[in-house]
């Protein structure tokens, strides 16, 4: 039933934004007098079709992980004499890059629409309160402490702690000095955190932990949930229900410590000290390990604990009427939309590694986790998955929209249609060049996956 619910919300979020983003190229062409042959959501052996009246061909494809718009042109079919004015070869420069600035646009607009509805309904979000301190961290060193709000990073306001989180992210790679400001009762105090020694996982980026920042969660006691068959909890005999007390004599608060001390220590024989319907009991148990980042061993014993929900006091709602939902709207479009800029930026700079991007894979589980979550929830991930679409098409690399529009600016520059010969390789370049980004992607994920 998960993976059948997995696959229905990474189904409806490419459906969804692909249809969107090939409806700007459909709709801007139609009404610039231009011939589209066919509009397909997805590749491959086609599971509807259907013609309309204007002779165009609707189709939606067995893979669903893109989709085209195809447009009468010269250079692909013999067109009749009397349909010359609408074969998009023939359309003046400014007519061509309008069609093809359609679809980014039309991303960036749905996402104005996801994030007003999103606002209208209401989203419960974290509050961006800083939790507990490490000790020595760089945050303890500019002074942080525990349970302040975070209102500003860098003079930007913090609603909730994703905007902490994004603003962090934004100055991955530098050694400069991070500006954070906490509100502590009424007292607001400026922190500058020195970023010289600052080091992420490039795999898992975990920006605040990685200052020493660690947000406040739900308190989960050591008590099993469920057992995984076969795992190693289940060779030994303990159940759910069970509740861990001690790890090798070491007193055990919480789930998390509990998990800490299991992951580092992959394949040892250990002491377990548990208590059982009242009776309280100890047994030896070897760890068993997965492979987790790089392939190193981490240790696992096959068991989960039951989540509670997140405190009231941990949350916030952002809830707000039409006139004021629709200007944070738009401004939240922009935020992110400078934030796909400045991450790109940074990769081509060599601040960010290349071992941050994520895949297919990475968002058929998020689409998951955003689906079960409910409405607003999902239209805020839509929002962000349109916003990264649509910039993802506007990059200069030829087959996707930017290409062509660089291609335009070109030919703008030397008055003259450039060569078949030239438009042929350069969209095998630029094949090269994403299945490559897909490759490293996708590869991301699967290390992703088995650490997990």
């Amino acid at each position: 039933m998960d993976i059948l619910l997995q696959t229905l919300a990474f189904i409806i979020t490419i459906l969804v934004l692909v249809s969107i983003h090939e409806a700007g190229h459909f709709i801007v062409a139609k009404l610039l007098g231009v011939k589209v042959i066919r509009y397909s959501i997805g590749f491959g052996k086609a599971i509807f079709r259907y013609r309309g009246k204007s002779g165009t061909e609707y189709i939606i494809g067995f893979i669903p992980l893109g989709g085209y718009v195809k447009l009468l042109d010269e250079r692909e079919v013999v067109v009749p004499q009397s349909e010359l004015h609408a074969a998009f070869n023939r359309q003046p420069l400014w007519a061509r890059a309008l069609i093809v600035l359609a679809g980014p646009f039309t991303n960036f607009l749905f996402a104005v629409l996801a994030f007003w509805l999103m606002f209208m309904i209401g989203i419960k979000v974290l509050r961006p309160i800083t939790g507990e301190i490490v000790p020595n961290s760089i945050a303890a060193q500019a002074g942080l402490q525990s349970n302040e709000l975070i209102t500003k990073v860098d003079g930007h306001i913090t609603p909730s702690l994703q905007k902490v989180v994004i603003r962090i992210i934004e100055r991955l790679g530098e050694t400069s000095t991070l500006s954070i400001q906490t509100r502590s009762v009424n007292q607001y105090t400026d922190h500058l955190l020195n970023l010289h020694n600052w080091s992420v996982n490039a795999l898992n980026p975990d920006p605040l932990q990685s200052l020493g920042i660690v947000p406040p969660r739900p308190f989960i006691p050591a008590i099993i949930d469920t057992v995984e068959e076969l795992g190693p909890a289940a060779t030994v005999g303990l159940k759910a229900g069970d509740k861990i007390l001690a790890f090798n004599n070491k007193p055990i608060k919480d789930w998390y410590q509990l998990l800490t001390l299991i992951q580092q220590n992959p394949g040892e024989k250990v002491t377990l000290t548990f208590e059982r319907e009242g009776k309280i009991a100890t047994m030896p148990i070897v760890v068993g390990h997965k492979l987790g980042l790089r392939f190193k061993k981490v240790g696992y014993l096959g068991v989960k604990a039951k989540i509670p929900a997140i405190p009231e006091n941990l949350l916030t709602i952002r809830k707000y009427s039409p006139g004021v939902s629709f200007k944070i709207a738009l401004s939240e479009t922009w935020e992110y939309l400078l934030f796909n800029v400045i991450i790109i930026k940074k990769m081509i700079l060599g601040q960010i590694s290349l071992n941050t991007l994520g895949g297919p894979i990475a968002i058929f589980q998020t689409a998951d986790l955003a689906f079960q979550q409910g409405v607003s929830i999902f239209l805020g991930f839509l929002g962000l998955i349109s916003i990264m679409l649509g910039f993802i098409n506007l990059l200069p690399i030829p087959g996707l929209d930017g290409g062509h529009l660089l291609n335009y600016l070109i030919e703008l520059i030397i008055r003259r249609p450039l060569s078949i010969q030239y438009e042929i390789i350069s969209v095998r370049v630029g094949f090269i060049i994403l299945l490559t980004i897909m490759v490293i992607a996708t590869f991301n994920d699967l290390l992703r996956l088995f650490a997990s």
